[in-house]
């Protein structure tokens, strides 16, 4: 069912409540507090996980319950990160506090809605001796794919999950349920996934059955949310090793289109696996817009806390205020019902600075938007070399009143080098170039950037155009007193060259572009 207002949904992990909100000894108030932070943003609904790595992070009395020591072979806690997280879990049952029914309860305070999640095939914890392993993967290895994936083209692993779905619809005063398929989207042997991929299927049906009964008992009507790849796919199976930007729901065996033609689901949250992949979500809006348009599912593309992966120096504090709505301003303006956050934490104070925004289309356009292009690592441009990147931009480039521009961050490059810039193949003109110099370690992450310019220009009169266009750099000329460009992150070193990264194009700038910064740190926080 689809609400007439855009919802904001958060989700948070197994980890994130127990690890960066409970004390040692937690109450029932540390996990209200949590849910009044939501709710001050602007959060209306929380999905919360309960189930992860085949074990229940609430009190089940049908499976084993995350942090169990008592298995033979388990060793004693090696990190006090995961002690206090399941210990913190462990003590708030003990203590009557039972967090599905304490978190459920101050949401519906709040007029939130409270969704369990289910992390359908978490690989965390690596080894089978860890206590966060799990007995479940431990005890059946010839149902493993692999070291860590448990294989649902097996009977005994969908009941395993089925069972708890069960007990949860029928136990708590919940609004419904949300399964993560991408935490990780891997379900089936390479060569099964065709023909298991009905299984699926079945397994969502058996999931809504469930929730419709609990929604009779309820009085209510009751959401089911899955999160799934950002690309649809038409059904190609990609066998590993395979890049997470590259996976699809039909190669994977999630028929989604199918799920939503049947009414299974009322949300769907397409997403990439751990960060914003924001390029490959908007090129993807049109095909999950026609799938859900004239329908009663909601389309809520998600936006995650880091802007790549890997991290690097892409992480928090570079994804600023203005790269979340410039991510939820392009996805509303592509069809967006609503925004998935994935995994804001509490001390990502930029993030919740930003979330009350996320619901308010009609506020986003009126304040500065970034817009990254997604880069694995800098890109190494040699003396004659010409490297192209891909550019997409969800707003127009040539409407001056956005003061449209774009930048890059060019490590070792001086004012002796020689470069030309082209959209499209039309040369930009360099007299609209800015350079300004970024000292070295200037910019945060680790191993910090070297020595380097911050080059930019705006993008009115030049050739680019709404949706995707190529950016090209080459590079004309070196500082002939430079023997070498240090070798950054995988690029090699180099005679001179540069390398090229964090490209970005910025809109609604009051002065066209935020000042540019002399040390420390490159982003601007608005």
């Amino acid at each position: 069912m689809k609400t007439k207002n855009p919802q904001v949904i958060q989700m948070t992990d197994d980890s994130v409540i127990y690890s960066y909100y409970a004390r040692e000894r937690p109450t029932a108030k540390d996990l209200e507090d949590v849910i009044d932070i939501y709710a001050r943003a602007g959060v209306n609904a929380l999905s919360h996980c309960i189930h992860c790595r085949f074990q229940a992070y609430y009190d089940s009395k049908v499976v084993e319950v995350a942090g169990d020591l008592t298995p033979e072979g388990v060793e004693p806690w090696r990190h006090v990160h995961y002690w206090h997280w399941l210990t913190a879990l462990r003590r708030l049952i003990a203590d009557g506090n039972d967090p599905p029914k304490v978190l459920a309860a101050r949401c519906h305070q709040h007029g939130m809605r409270f969704l369990p999640c289910f992390r359908l095939n978490d690989q965390h914890g690596f080894e089978p001796n860890q206590a966060i392993y799990g007995s479940f993967r431990r005890d059946h290895p010839e149902w493993r794919i692999d070291k860590r994936a448990m294989d649902y083209g097996v009977s005994d692993v969908r009941e395993h999950v089925l069972t708890v779905a069960r007990e949860v619809c029928q136990g708590y005063d919940i609004d419904g349920l949300d399964l993560d398929f991408q935490r990780w989207p891997v379900f089936f042997k390479s060569d099964e996934v065709k023909a298991n991929t009905p299984l699926m299927t079945a397994f969502v049906k058996e999931i809504r059955a469930y929730l419709d009964e609990a929604g009779k008992r309820l009085n209510r009507s009751m959401l089911l949310s899955v999160r799934v790849p950002i690309k649809i796919g038409r059904g190609q199976v990609i066998n590993a090793p395979v890049r997470h930007r590259d996976l699809e729901c039909l190669g994977v065996g999630l028929d989604v289109p199918t799920w939503i033609k049947e009414g299974l689901v009322n949300i769907v949250c397409p997403m990439a696996f751990l960060a914003n992949q924001w390029p490959d979500m908007i090129a993807h809006m049109a095909q999950w817009r026609e799938l859900t348009q004239d329908t009663d599912c909601s389309l809520h593309p998600t936006i995650h806390r880091n802007l790549a992966w890997p991290v690097k120096p892409y992480d928090s504090p570079y994804v600023s205020r203005a790269s979340y709505r410039g991510a939820a301003h392009s996805y509303y303006r592509h069809g967006a019902d609503g925004i998935a956050l994935y995994n804001l934490w509490d001390n990502d104070k930029v993030s919740w600075e930003t979330v009350p925004d996320l619901g308010n289309p009609s506020a986003l356009g009126a304040k500065p938007r970034r817009y990254h292009v997604y880069l694995d690592d800098p890109v190494l441009i040699n003396k004659g070399e010409r490297k192209t990147f891909e550019l997409f931009l969800p707003e127009d480039p040539q409407d001056a009143d956005q003061r449209p521009h774009l930048r890059f961050y060019a490590a070792n490059l001086t004012l002796e080098h020689r470069i030309e810039i082209d959209i499209n193949g039309t040369k930009v003109d360099p007299g609209t170039l800015t350079l300004d110099r970024i000292k070295s370690g200037g910019l945060s992450g680790a191993p910090k950037m070297p020595y380097g310019y911050l080059v930019s220009f705006p993008l009115a009169h030049t050739s680019t155009r709404t949706g995707s266009n190529e950016l090209g750099i080459k590079v004309i000329e070196i500082n002939p007193e430079l023997s070498q460009l240090t070798k950054v992150y995988t690029v090699p070193e180099s005679a001179g060259g540069i390398a090229v990264g964090l490209i970005e194009t910025l809109f609604g700038y009051p002065a066209g572009l935020p000042a540019a910064p002399v040390h420390a740190n490159l982003d601007p926080l608005d």
